[in-house]
Formats: C-alpha cells, sequence, structure tokens
C-alpha cells in the first residue's frame, strides 16, 4: 500500500528556515514559476490574438511544449545524474531567457510566425525536462530526509502563489500592450532565477560511475520497475495529463472565440482558480496526515481533472464564474497529489539515481501531454469546444482507479 511506503516525517520548519541552500533553490524557482505562469496565458495568446491560430494550431503548439518530455527524459535523466547541478539549473534557465525574448523581439519587427513559437515551445521545453529533472534531484542533496515532505510543501506553496499572481499579470500585460510582449515578464524571471542561483552554494558532483551510458539509462527504468507504489502513480500520472492536456489545447480558444472574454477576464478567471491551488498547497500536510498518502492521491487526481467538467457550464451563464470555479477546484485538489508523489520518490529512491528514476516515470507521465494536446486540437476542430472538454476530463477523472488503496480494492493494480 502507499500508506505503508513512507513514514510521515515531522517537518522540522526550523531547521529549512536556516538552510540557506534550500531558500536559494526555493526563490529561484519560484521566480522562474511566476514567469512560467504568465507563458502559461501569453503564448497561446499570441498565437491565437497575433496570429489568427484555431484550436489545431494551438494544440500542435502545446504538443511541443511538452515533446521533449516524452523524447529526451530518459536521457537527460542519465546526464543529470552524471553531471553537477547548478550549472545544468543556470545553463537551462539562461537558454530559455533568450527563447522566450526571442519572441517580443520578432513581434516588434514583424517576423513572427507559428513556426518560430512551435521551435521555440519544443526547445523551452527541452530546456525544462533538464532543470525540471536537475531540481528534483538537486532537493536531497539540500535537504534532510526527515525534512523533504515539508520542504516540498513548501516550494508547492510557493509555486502556487507565483500561478496565482502570474495569469493576472499575463492579463493585464496583454490589455495593456500585446500578447508577445508579456512575454518579456518571462525572460525576465528567467534571469533573475539565473542569478539567484548562480550565488548558490556549488552543487554537489554526480558519482564516479564506471557504467556505460545507457546501462546507467536501463538503471532507471530498472528501479521504478520494481517499485509498484510508483509504477501506479506514474500511469495514473499520465492518465491524468492526457486528459488535462486534451482540456488544455482548447481552453484559451474557447475562453477567446466561443465566450468572447478579453485576455484580462482570462486572466483574473484563472487567478481566481489558482487561489484554490494556494490554498490546496497549505492544507496538503494537514489532509494528507487526515487522509493518509493513498487516499490523498488517489482523491486528488480523479477529482481535480473531473472538476474541468464545470468548464462547458460557462456557455450557457456567468462564463468567468464556472471557468475560476472549475480551476479552483483543480488546484485545490493538485498539490495534495505533487506534495506527496514527489515525496514518495525522494524517499524510496537513493539520491544518486533520483534524476534517473523521474526521468523514467516523467517519460510516460509527462509524454501523454503532446499525444493529449493533438488528441485535444483534433478534436476541438471537430466535435467543438465544450465537447472536448467533457472529453478531456472524463478520460482524466479515471486516473483515480490506478491508485485506488488497496484496502478499498480487492486487487491491487
Amino acid at each position: 500500500m502507499i500508506d505503508q511506503a513512507v513514514a510521515e516525517p515531522p517537518g522540522r520548519v526550523g531547521v529549512l528556515r536556516r538552510n540557506v541552500g534550500f531558500r536559494q533553490l526555493w526563490a529561484a524557482q519560484t521566480i522562474s514559476v511566476l514567469g512560467d505562469s504568465v507563458t502559461v496565458v501569453a503564448l497561446p495568446s499570441v498565437a491565437i490574438l497575433s496570429l489568427h491560430a484555431g484550436s489545431l494550431t494551438v494544440g500542435f503548439l502545446n504538443a511541443a511544449g511538452w515533446s521533449a518530455w516524452g523524447l529526451l527524459s530518459l536521457v537527460a535523466g542519465v546526464w543529470v545524474d552524471r553531471l553537477p547541478r547548478k550549472p545544468l539549473l543556470i545553463g537551462a534557465d539562461l537558454i530559455r531567457l533568450v527563447l522566450i525574448g526571442s519572441v517580443p523581439a520578432a513581434w516588434a519587427l514583424g517576423i513572427l510566425t507559428v513556426a518560430q513559437l512551435l521551435v521555440v515551445a519544443a526547445v523551452a521545453s527541452a530546456c525544462a525536462v533538464v532543470f525540471g529533472l536537475a531540481y528534483t534531484a538537486y532537493v536531497p542533496y539540500v535537504v534532510e530526509q526527515d525534512d523533504l515532505s515539508e520542504a516540498n510543501a513548501r516550494l508547492e506553496l510557493s509555486n502556487s502563489a507565483a500561478f496565482l499572481s502570474g495569469p493576472a499579470l499575463a492579463g493585464a500585460l496583454i490589455s495593456v500592450a500585446n500578447a508577445p510582449l508579456a512575454l518579456v515578464a518571462d525572460a525576465v524571471s528567467f534571469a533573475a532565477s539565473a542569478s539567484l542561483l548562480s550565488r548558490g552554494r556549488a552543487a554537489p558532483r554526480a558519482a564516479q560511475t564506471r557504467k556505460p551510458f545507457w546501462g546507467e539509462l536501463k538503471d532507471g527504468v530498472r528501479v521504478l520497475r520494481h517499485q509498484p507504489v510508483l509504477i501506479r502513480t506514474t500511469l495514473a500520472g499520465g492518465v491524468a495529463n492526457f486528459g488535462f492536456a486534451v482540456v488544455q489545447a482548447v481552453f484559451f480558444v474557447y475562453a477567446y472565440r466561443s465566450l468572447h472574454l478579453s485576455a484580462a477576464l482570462v486572466g483574473v478567471a484563472l487567478t481566481i482558480g489558482a487561489a484554490g491551488n494556494f490554498t490546496g498547497a497549505l492544507l496538503t500536510m494537514r489532509i494528507t496526515a487526515r487522509l493518509g498518502v493513498a487516499l490523498a492521491i488517489c482523491i486528488s487526481t480523479a477529482f481535480a481533472e473531473l472538476s474541468t467538467l464545470l468548464f462547458p457550464l460557462a456557455s450557457f451563464a456567468a462564463p468567468v464564474f464556472f471557468l475560476a470555479l472549475g480551476g479552483v477546484l483543480r488546484g485545490l485538489l493538485t498539490p495534495w497529489w505533487n506534495v506527496n508523489v514527489v515525496t514518495l520518490r525522494q524517499q524510496l529512491i537513493a539520491p544518486e539515481l533520483q534524476a534517473r528514476v523521474t526521468a523514467a516515470s516523467r517519460t510516460f507521465v509527462m509524454g501523454t501531454l503532446s499525444l493529449g494536446s493533438l488528441t485535444g486540437g483534433i478534436l476541438g476542430a471537430t466535435i467543438g469546444y465544450p465537447e472536448t472538454i467533457i472529453v478531456g476530463a472524463l478520460v482524466g477523472g479515471a486516473s483515480g482507479l490506478f491508485v485506488l488503496p488497496q484496502r478499498v480494492r480487492s486487487r491491487a493494480v
């Protein structure tokens, strides 16, 4: 059972407060996420409002933005476990600074195209893979084992705060200027994140190994295969992400074209929705202590995706209200999954294998996002936007079946 796989740590708050390495990593990640939350609104808005893209194009754009997780994760995981984390984190930030900054520059020169957006999304995706793996693998080096759950809860809380303010900032920037200019905020965030990371202590070097590259790659897959708990969360995460990506592929086109909302109102709806994420992050430790790890994970993945069934109700009345309400419910539940699954993996897997095992899991978990984005784009162009959202919500909600606690099932997955 998942509940038996990990003991609940006490969370020594005072220790984390004095941990300089963790504070620097925490601040850098928070700033980077703030920029990312602006991009969540700004990049599809550039395609839709500036380049007149439809749901199929947005689906391809989202697919490009997630593509590297399925294509490069396993290879990147080996390199992250071999190389120092700090240069990888800084390099990923700097490359994304240039990529994202190229969009407003090209728009100002009148040469911005959908092809450029696709390239930017794909390469930035590769950088995000490296940053995400290095960042997750670095946490156990700067935080004691007993403090991992508390550290992940704090990281999730600050990420939620960044997502709370990012959409409103993006909406305001798009309303005052143009969608491409909103991406300047994201570019600045990557510069600030790289600056913070450069001031921190040097990341520990990976241990020398005599195994060949492909042997190390297989180690990550092998270790994951022998952890039934992580296999179950990997399957659930992949199905949930597929459903989420189907919804996301048509969300902005639905909001702009069908509901005729302005960028500012879309930003308001997303900001209100992000308040749920912030609240969920605050309550994660308490909820997990009450429900147990297994039930918290199961409820979060199933009902987080089913909450997007509220979005199609926006076609009938109060569009901002229903978009925001669906976002609030999804955001409230998502941190329960993020904190508990990451902590499980960090406690079950040795630090020197963290990146490879995480990569093996995310190859499937994140790889389904591209497939879901393409599926959503096609469905949106054929059966309609509300109908596509319903399909995505139902598929994503089925993810809870993979992580039902064993005590309420006749047999385990």
